[in-house]
Parts: C-alpha cells; sequence; structure tokens
C-alpha cells in the first residue's frame, strides 16, 4: 500500500477557491482504480491549512493519479491558491495493523 500525506498553506482570500478545487479533483480521483482513501482536511489549529491523506493499493495507481486530467488541472491551481510551498510525502507500506 501507498500512503500519501501532506500540508497546504492556503492564502486567506483564496480560501473557499480551495475548497472549489479540492471539491472537483475529490469525487473522480474517488472512482480511480486503486485508490482506496483520498481526502483533504481543513486544520483546526491553523485555519488556513489544509492536510492531504490519500491510500493508494500501488505505486503504479499513484502514478496513473497524477497523470490525470483532473489532477493535473488541480495541481497547477496551487500555485495560485497556496501561500507557500505544499510538503507532500510518500510512504510505502509493507504491513499494517489495527490498533483499535
Amino acid at each position: 500500500m501507498i500512503l500519501v500525506v501532506g500540508h497546504v498553506p492556503v492564502k486567506p482570500e483564496k480560501r473557499d477557491a480551495m475548497r472549489q478545487a479540492v471539491q472537483q479533483v475529490v469525487a473522480p480521483t474517488r472512482a480511480e482504480a486503486g485508490c482506496i482513501i483520498y481526502d483533504f482536511y481543513e486544520s483546526i489549529s491553523e485555519p488556513y491549512l489544509i492536510h492531504i491523506y490519500e491510500e493508494w493499493e500501488s505505486a503504479e495507481a499513484l502514478a496513473a493519479h497524477l497523470q490525470q486530467p483532473h489532477t493535473q488541472d488541480f495541481l497547477a491551481k496551487l500555485p495560485e491558491l497556496a501561500a507557500g510551498p505544499a510538503t507532500v510525502k510518500k510512504f510505502v507500506i509493507a504491513s499494517e495493523e489495527v490498533l483499535l
């Protein structure tokens, strides 16, 4: 499994535009083959920070996602919406264990 975790600082005046951009990318991404979870969250402690959380079945599924038109469109909008650089990391998970 592939886990993608990230954070994007959002320009205060662009928060509504960021919400709209996120809404446009979530539904088609969730329909992609290999997508387990794809979601964005607004930070409780930092109101202009968006958290990204994704789970993919494989590296190939993630690579295909990154080439999709809706993904490319979202990524093209980020420079206008972000207040600084995004931090996004990919983790390759060899095993998992339910804690609760």
